[in-house]
């Protein structure tokens, strides 16, 4: 649980101040809001809630995250690299290809994150949960499958209906995508390449190939290419729809 000092700050109101040299941004409120390619080196968000948040490309390298709510967040290319994440809760959030050099993430929650081309190995994960993480498509599970969509249950009413029925929409378009990359038997790349070339992944509803998470800023729901059928198992736990089993679905 977060202790945070109620200090709302609008997207706005952060980027004059750093403009202007501004640098401590501890326990501050700013959620669901599109920081692609946004540059926040060096920033301290100790304790601060930035959850719902698109960082698509953004510059967060050298930055304090200590305790920080990112849930929910797309970091997808964001440079990470020398940014402390020690006990933030990062759950359900995407760091697809972004650059980790150097990031600390000591005792971090990864629960149900994404870390789709993004070099393990150079990882410190000894103390992280990555119990639930996916390192790659197939690494997906009906289990985690099912408890993302009780997840997004119990989030609905409770954020912005607009934030819900996005993520609503691109969970179950990436479940979609990694049920393909396990059973598409003339898949060319094994880290998330459609047929197509397409690579999905959380952190962006804009209007490039790349989709997921987080605040969607320009982007176009319309623009995504998949199917409205429900894909969480037999009945939808979203929407209590039955539905067929398709190629991937044991």
């Amino acid at each position: 649980m977060f202790e945070l000092r109620k200090t709302p700050v609008s997207l706005v109101e952060l980027k004059r101040r750093y403009a202007e040299g501004e640098r401590d941004f501890t326990g501050i409120v700013c959620t669901g809001v599109d920081f692609s390619k946004t540059d926040l080196s060096g920033c301290d968000f100790t304790g601060s809630n930035l959850s719902y948040n698109n960082f698509k490309s953004a510059n967060l390298s050298d930055c304090n995250f200590t305790n920080t709510n990112l849930r929910w967040s797309g970091l997808e290319r964001a440079d990470l690299r020398n940014s402390d994440f020690t006990k933030a809760d990062c759950s359900y959030t995407s760091f697809n290809k972004a650059k980790m050099e150097g990031t600390i993430l000591h005792k971090t929650d990864l629960s149900y994150s994404f870390l789709y081309d993004v070099d393990r190995d150079k990882l410190d994960l000894k103390t992280a949960v990555i119990y639930t993480a996916a390192f790659h498509p197939s690494e997906v599970t009906e289990e985690g499958k099912a408890h993302v969509a009780e997840e997004m249950k119990k989030m609905k009413g409770n954020i912005h209906f607009e934030t819900f029925h996005r993520l609503e929409f691109i969970v179950k378009h990436e479940w979609e995508i990694a049920g393909k990359s396990i059973n598409v038997e003339d898949r060319k790349s094994a880290y998330g390449a459609t047929e197509s070339g397409e690579h999905v992944s959380y952190g962006t509803g804009g209007g490039g190939a790349h989709v997921g998470y987080g605040a969607g800023g320009s982007g176009n729901v319309g623009s995504y290419t998949t199917s409205n059928e429900p894909i969480f198992g037999t009945i939808d736990p979203l929407t209590n729809v039955k539905k067929k089993k398709n190629a991937y679905q044991k």
